[in-house]
């Protein structure tokens, strides 16, 4: 991921138009109960439904940490990121395993056509959306 921000940040190439944070709601509790392989299938589960996504709109998903994942996304107005970011929360919450639905927080950051980009502070405002997303009850979408 932060290669490829580098990259994006010293050529004059398309960017990004916004960032999306994922953030898997109580991993780490699910982890715990069900162990690391059931939390590896997890993540395996989640990665089918981004690598569809990445097929179906213009996003790059990346591995952030443990239980989360950022997409950058390329041509979309603030409402298209928007809408797409409620449709994966939908495809995500469709998952089931060991009887229960995965569900996930996601924050969205719109960076538009700025021409100077600073995306580490993007994806900061992406990071406290999707905080922002927990703090409303979880398994939802919320905007910086």
């Amino acid at each position: 991921l932060f290669e490829t921000l580098t990259y994006l940040e010293t050529k004059d190439s398309e960017k990004p138009s916004g960032v999306m944070m994922l953030d898997i709601d109580y991993f780490k509790e699910y982890n715990d109960s069900y162990g690391h392989a059931a939390g590896d299938e997890c993540l395996s589960l989640i990665g089918e439904v981004l690598r569809n996504f990445m097929e179906d709109f213009r996003l790059d998903f990346y591995r952030y940490g443990g239980e989360e994942f950022v997409a950058l996304a390329y041509d979309y107005h603030e409402e298209e990121l928007v809408s797409i970011a409620e449709s994966l929360r939908i495809a995500v919450n469709s998952i089931e395993l060991n009887g229960q639905s995965i569900t996930v927080s996601i924050g969205v950051s719109y960076c538009g056509d700025e021409h100077v980009r600073n995306y580490e502070n993007i994806i900061d405002r992406a990071d406290k959306a999707a905080y922002a997303a927990k703090r409303e009850g979880r398994n939802k979408v919320c905007t910086e």
